[in-house]
């Protein structure tokens, strides 16, 4: 299909394309993702690119995911919606329009460690969670259900339509603020920029010194995320940060009757909540 500077590929929903184990990168372990796109249907959903064991096993991995109202989702999850870093843009992403895409991780386990891009800028988003405590790649011991590499267009048990993509790059590393911009419009910033030029003198491996001092905390960060991943856990329910309306109804009455949630976890407890809830009729 063409694209821009040449030509790009199609997806139809049946298959993605596979990487080797290459780009296995766990928690750890800094990277980032560059891709155009272009969406050719309102209300798709589906995998962008990501190395992710599927909806089977939370999510396991790390990923960019097209959203059925147009939103883009970046994630780095052990399970997901807990243990994970969880991001969604606000705004829907153009269609029939080419988009550059770019995810970089600096290896931290933490939300500010964690950038993505929408042709050259950071979108207005959300960030659902910031908890992510154990391995992307697998559970205690080394387990897993399944063992997916990196995927372009698919995941485990889906695939997308109804997309065009083109110029893929993956770096085992993470990438400054001028690389990014150079990925998206070729363009240069100038050298009255100092800071965006000196993150790229450090994160592009050029001092000997900052390249020595990184390796040592991604080992000791390699080390506490094999430890922290093979401690037992016990799952348990916690209140959710976001609210939502719920509704109770009664086929008897042939009406809803509204109860709003809220960020207190009393919530259910209160007594007057639980009055209300058992004065309602159930047909």
């Amino acid at each position: 299909m063409k694209r821009i500077r040449g030509n790009g590929i199609k997806f139809n929903g049946d298959a993605g394309i596979r990487f080797n184990r290459d780009l296995d990168f766990d928690r750890d372990h800094p990277f980032a993702v560059s891709l155009w796109v272009k969406f050719l249907k309102t209300g798709e959903e589906g995998p962008i690119f990501g190395k992710t064991n599927g909806d089977f096993e939370g999510y396991r991995g790390w990923l960019c995911k097209l959203n059925p109202d147009g939103t883009l989702s970046f994630q780095l999850n052990h399970v997901w919606p807990d243990n994970c870093i969880d991001f969604q843009t606000v705004e829907s992403v153009a269609i029939d329009k080419w988009t550059h895409l770019v995810m970089s991780y600096d290896g931290s386990s933490r939300a500010d460690g964690v950038k993505f891009y929408v042709n050259g800028k950071i979108p207005p988003f959300k960030l659902h969670t910031d908890h992510l405590k154990k391995s992307l790649l697998h559970g205690v011991g080394g387990s897993n259900w399944s063992n997916q590499p990196f995927l372009l267009g698919m995941e485990l048990r889906k695939s997308i339509q109804y997309m065009m993509a083109d110029e893929l790059k993956v770096f085992k590393r993470n990438l400054s603020e001028l690389e990014i911009q150079f990925l998206y419009a070729k363009n240069s910033i100038g050298q009255d920029h100092e800071d965006a030029w000196f993150a790229y003198y450090l994160l592009s491996g050029k001092n000997p010194k900052y390249n020595s001092l990184l390796g040592e905390l991604q080992q000791l960060r390699c080390e506490e995320n094999l430890l922290m991943t093979d401690q037992p856990e016990v799952m348990v329910m916690h209140e959710k940060v976001s609210t939502h309306d719920f509704h109770i109804k009664s086929r008897c009455l042939r009406r809803s009757r509204g109860l709003r949630g809220t960020n207190d976890s009393s919530c259910f407890s209160a007594r007057s909540d639980l009055d209300r809830i058992k004065s309602v009729e159930f047909g």
